[in-house]
């Protein structure tokens, strides 16, 4: 027997929050990921264009051309990393949360959209995946050099996010390499999106096949078996979305900066307009 429901249908909006209230108490070390598109469990880095070849690069300009805007505190590769994914750069981390109210604020974050197919269960679910505490492995820091100033002898791939690191983190800390499981990065709060909230990152591994789908499909199996799936139906959307702003989980809370403030200001006196008509 599930300890959970699987599919949340049109009136079900409250049961659903108390679900996934109760859900978080019963497990306080699961880790959930809300999203509007089944290829959103897919990182940016590969979604829609490969972008494999240069994830160093890529790196390297945030890096370089970012760093004016840079927190004092990102010393290391997983503060770098999780600052370029949060800002929309593309990487191969998978934003999660230790939340699952937050989960469900990003997983109903894009409306309905016309243009996908009826039959195709995106028009008619949003999704949240939750992984359980012995499904994932956790990391807080990698174990080598600080970001500032790359070693000439060494490439990003090598270090911070390749299948050198991976073996090398998950050796020294458990005596073996298990990549059967999520490898997960607890991040130190850098920015105040990562806490806000109450971010981390799967980081995807096993991407140097030169075949894309084959790294798609395998990337696809490793998350689906470690996690479970919970459907939320589209046309709950909007009762999702008042309750969870009478929660305070509202866009200008968790992505704080002054663009996200002025879009939600926007939205908010433009619906206002729409009732007043």
């Amino acid at each position: 027997m599930n300890e959970y429901k699987p599919e949340y249908k049109i009136g079900e909006c409250e049961e659903l929050i108390i679900d996934l209230i109760k859900l978080s108490k019963r497990n306080s070390k699961n880790v959930y990921r809300g999203y509007s598109y089944q290829n959103q469990l897919y990182p940016q880095l590969f979604r829609i264009t490969d972008l494999r070849d240069y994830e160093e690069q890529l790196l390297k300009e945030f890096d370089r051309c970012g760093s004016i805007f840079s927190n004092s505190n990102m010393v290391n590769h997983i503060d770098l990393l999780s600052n370029a994914q949060h800002f929309g750069l593309p990487t191969r981390l998978l934003d999660f949360t230790h939340n699952p109210l937050i989960a469900l604020f990003f997983a109903t974050f894009e409306s309905k959209k016309s243009s996908i197919p009826s039959e195709h269960p995106d028009s008619e679910w949003y999704y949240i995946r939750f992984a359980n505490a012995n499904k994932y492995k956790m990391i807080y820091d990698l174990p080598i050099s600080t970001m500032r100033g790359y070693p000439e002898s060494d490439t990003i791939q090598q270090t911070a996010i390749g299948e050198v690191a991976y073996k090398g983190i998950t050796d020294a800390e458990t005596g073996h390499s298990d990549k059967k499981k999520l490898l997960m990065l607890d991040p130190k709060p850098t920015n105040n999106r990562i806490m806000m909230q109450q971010g981390l990152f799967m980081l995807a591994c096993g991407l140097d096949d030169e075949n894309i789908e084959n790294v798609k499909k395998e990337h696809m199996a490793l998350v689906r078996n470690n996690t479970q799936e919970i459907k939320i139906a589209k046309d709950l959307r909007e009762d999702i979305r008042i309750y969870l702003e009478q929660l305070g989980i509202t866009t200008y809370r968790l992505m704080p900066d002054l663009s996200n403030i002025c879009k939600t200001l926007k939205v908010n006196y433009e619906k206002k307009k729409k009732q007043q008509n």
